[in-house]
This record gives structure tokens, sequence and C-alpha cells, in this order.
């Protein structure tokens, strides 16, 4: 430790401080953690710049997102000359020491906190829960999708520039399992937005892909799912659901719907359904629906979605980072909703509720406990799509979804995990939830 504490100060020249005493000094030393192989890179890799403010006389650094960086540091903003934690998620304690303004460091914060793992609420619905797969903790695969066939699933994923992957977003295809390396979705000219917040809906005669943000909600057609996998696609209207949507709600963004979550779309009824984020403020999400009867449209305007005990007051503090809805696999005249809430109070669990309409769903059924992220997020998110395993399905969880927060917990290790739900009960579960929706709906009219 002593060794590497004297070549932080002569690789990053850091020199003109007043010496510690044996206690700071400690803590002095746990500030760097760079190693060996950092000092290799050039100071510009390292971290974009350090600077000492007279008014804090601490050391202000800024985040570093390169793909091997382990430094999780400050915050500095010049305007106001202060320093501040980058985030509440991780617990920085800003250390007091004076530096020479054209010194650089790598500075890790002293505490991180330790996620809790997910862990089941509700026994009763799974027959079984496995791990089935880790993920490269160096790649950047989010928004996960399945797609059920006879002999195995396969799995799609988001992917671009580590460890949010933005930009270069791609649609990622696990063709042999999650263990090998996926192979690029080849996306049209024209359609490549769509990987940033992609949802598949398989119909009887075709397979959609819908998915964009900038210029709006785009769609492709494949005629199987194994066209679909080669990229055979045909090539459909460039925007079927604008920006500026009729009945689009938005309080974040200006310009319309930002469309920058996850979409999810399920066809129940004869009827096509695309949910998608609506931001009701900073760090908050709630979810919105526009339904046609057909996959290109005309869709119609969008509404948010009713949860039975969801108020205002819910909606203006939670989060619902995005939803995954399913045909009910026990009950055909009904729909199967996953919702990732983070309540804002420390509380974060994934929730099942049921929906007749698509619109309306019944009261929540705790599931998973996911583990609370910053800015609304949870730490483990539902698997968009669930595999029929008659007489079961399931449905996944991906845990440590890579952002610039949970690749640095030292808990982070990305994976995916499997529920296989028990039809018995869910199938008890769906007769309440339809008891509960007729008796709102008799008590509402």
């Amino acid at each position: 430790m002593v060794i590497a504490f004297l070549m932080s100060q002569i690789v990053y020249g850091l020199h003109d401080f007043d010496k510690p005493e044996i206690a700071k000094r400690k803590a002095f030393r746990a500030l760097f953690r760079c190693g060996v192989k950092r000092m290799k890179q050039t100071r510009n890799e390292m971290i974009d710049h350090v600077t000492s403010f007279a008014a804090c006389q601490a050391i202000c650094a800024t985040r570093m997102f390169g793909k091997d960086s382990d430094c999780t540091g400050l915050l500095w903003h010049e305007k106001n000359a202060e320093c501040h934690t980058w985030t509440s998620f991780e617990k920085t304690k800003i250390q007091k020491l004076k530096f020479d303004n054209s010194s650089l460091a790598c500075i890790t914060t002293k505490q991180r906190r330790k996620v809790k793992e997910i862990k089941r609420l509700d026994s009763g619905l799974f027959l079984s829960v496995e791990q089935m797969a880790s993920l490269p903790r160096g790649q950047a695969y989010r928004y996960f999708s399945v797609l059920p066939r006879l002999q195995k699933a396969v799995f799609i994923a988001r992917d671009g520039a580590f460890p949010s992957a933005h930009p270069n977003e791609t649609i990622v295809v696990f063709r042999q399992g999650l263990q090998d390396k996926p192979i690029p979705l080849p996306l049209p000219q024209g359609y490549r937005d769509i990987a940033h917040n992609y949802a598949l809906l398989h119909d009887s005669s075709k397979l959609a892909l819908y998915g964009g943000q900038k210029k709006g909600i785009q769609l492709l057609t494949a005629n199987s799912i194994d066209a679909l996998l080669n990229g055979q696609f045909q090539l459909e209207a460039k925007s079927i659901i604008s920006p500026q949507h009729p009945g689009c709600k938005e309080f974040v963004f200006n310009g319309g719907c930002a469309f920058d979550g996850k979409l999810s779309a399920v066809k129940f009824n004869n009827t096509f359904f695309i949910y998608f984020r609506l931001n009701t403020g900073i760090g908050a999400r709630y979810v919105q629906v526009v339904r046609a009867s057909n996959l290109h449209g005309p869709f119609g305007p969008a509404q948010p979605l009713s949860i039975l005990g969801f108020n205002k007051h819910i909606i203006k503090t939670a989060s619902i980072y995005f939803v995954s809805i399913v045909q009910n696999p026990c009950h055909e005249n009904s729909l199967l909703g996953f919702f990732p809430l983070n309540y804002g109070n420390g509380r974060c669990i994934l929730c099942l509720a049921i929906s007749l309409n698509g619109i309306q769903f019944g009261p929540l059924r705790p599931l998973v406990q996911l583990g609370c992220a910053p800015n609304g997020r949870t730490v483990a998110l539902p698997v968009d799509g669930i595999t029929f395993d008659r007489p079961t399905s399931s449905f996944f969880l991906h845990r440590y979804m890579p952002t610039a927060d949970a690749v640095h917990l030292r808990t982070y290790s990305p994976a995916l995990t499997r529920f296989v739900l028990n039809h018995t009960e869910l199938l008890s579960f769906t007769r309440s939830s339809i008891a509960a929706l007729s008796k709102d709906q008799n008590h509402g009219s």
C-alpha cells in the first residue's frame, strides 16, 4: 500500500500537500486505487481532469465512463465552484486535501453500498428459480427480450458503447445460448434507431419489430423468427407513432413523447398494444399505451395505464422503468403485466398485475425484491416476454443492467435468472384480480 501510495504521487504529480496524520493518511490512500495497469494509460484516458477549489479545498473530478475504468468519482460544478457527490447511491466522503491545480488522480469512493440480492417475496407463485447464465462484466447488454421457440428460447438484447449501450446502439441475438457471443441483427439503413428501445411482437402471420426515438416509433416486419434473425425484413412505415401523437404525455423533455425507455408490445383480442414510457419527473416514470386493430396502425390516442390501488401521489413519487406485458398463459382472455417498481422510499419490487383490456390493471402482487438503483431504476429488471413450457411457463429477470452506477458496485455480477410459474396459483390470482376489477368497475359506475 505504501509503495502504491508513493507511486501515485510520482505518476500523478501529487505534491505540495500538507502531510496528513496516520489516520488521515489511511483514508487518503483509500482514494487512490488505480493500480499499476491504470498507470500505463494516458492521463486523458484515466480521468478528464482534476481541479482544486479554494472554496472547499477538495479534489473534484469528472466521472470517467471508460470501459476499463474503475474510478467512481465526484462531480464538480465550475460555475458554482463547489464540490459535491455525483450520486447519492454511493456514499462518497470528500477528503479535504490540498493539491496543485495541475495534479491528476483517480478518485474512488471510500464507501460502497452493498445492494440487496434478489429475494423472493411470493414463493407460492414459483415452482423453481434458477440462475441461467452469468453475463460478461464488460459488455453493455440491456433491454433483454425472449422469443419462445419449440426447442430453445432465443434471447435478444440491445448492445452499444459500455456501460449504457449508447451510442452505437444495435440489437444482438444470442443464437446459441447466453454463454456464446451474440450476433448483431442487421437493421436496414434508416431503421437503426429501432435498437434504442425495441419491442418484439409475434403475430400468427408475422413478427413485428417496433422501436425508435427521435423520429418516433418505427416498424419492421419479418415472415418468421428465422427471417427476423437473418435480417430478412419488410420495410414498413418509418413513423407509425410520432412524438406528437395524440394523447402523448411527457413532463421532462420538450418536443412531445421522448420514447426514451424500452417498449413492450403484445397482440390481445385482435388488438395490437404498444406500451412506452411516460416521464412524470426527474427519475420518475410511468407507462402509457396506444392500441390499434392492425400492427401497422393507425394507433389511437395514448392513454396512461390505470392500476388498481395506484393513486396520483404514488405515480408522482414512484418509478416504473419499463414494463413487460404478455399474454396470460393460464387465461387466454387476460394479460400479465410485470412492473419493476421503485417506490422512491427504499422499496424496489417486481409486481405482477392482471388486465382484461390492456389498459386497466388489477391490484399489484409483489413477486421479487429487486434492490434499488439511482434515478428511479431497480437493480434487476424483467426480460420482455415469457416462455411456454407446458404445463408451466417462465419469466426472466436481468440482474445488474450495466449503468454508470451499477458497474462500480462490489456486488456487480450481471446475470439472467429464470422463474418457473406455478399455473395453479397464477390462475387463482387471475380470478381474484378479475373479481377486483369487476368490483371496482361496478363501484365506479
